[in-house]
């Protein structure tokens, strides 16, 4: 992972998304079109302030569609509220 030197304000959260390539069985790596689904996983680059119980390399399952999109990098990523009442972020792996 790049150094995100952007730093979330309140509980904004910064995620890269998981980008698997997808390989036929040919050989053939297939474009990735899951920026489409509604939801997925990725890795939190930035944490704000007041984003509680969420922490940066934590690995999130969240909604993609209510947040907004940063290309850094040239790598698409996305900033979400972790506000438990929005629910953007709906799930945090971590291994402890």
């Amino acid at each position: 992972m790049s150094l995100v030197r952007i730093k979330p304000l309140g509980k904004q959260v910064l995620i890269r998304p998981d980008a698997k390539a997808e390989v036929s069985e040919g050989g053939i790596i297939l474009p990735d079109n899951r920026y489409d689904e509604a939801v997925g996983w990725g890795t939190v680059a930035a944490v704000g302030p007041d984003a509680h119980g969420i922490e940066s390399g934590d690995r999130i399952f969240f909604r993609r569609g209510h947040g907004t999109v940063i290309m850094i990098d040239k790598v698409q990523h996305w900033m979400v509220s972790s506000d438990a009442e929005t629910g953007h972020c709906l799930m945090v792996e971590r291994d402890d």
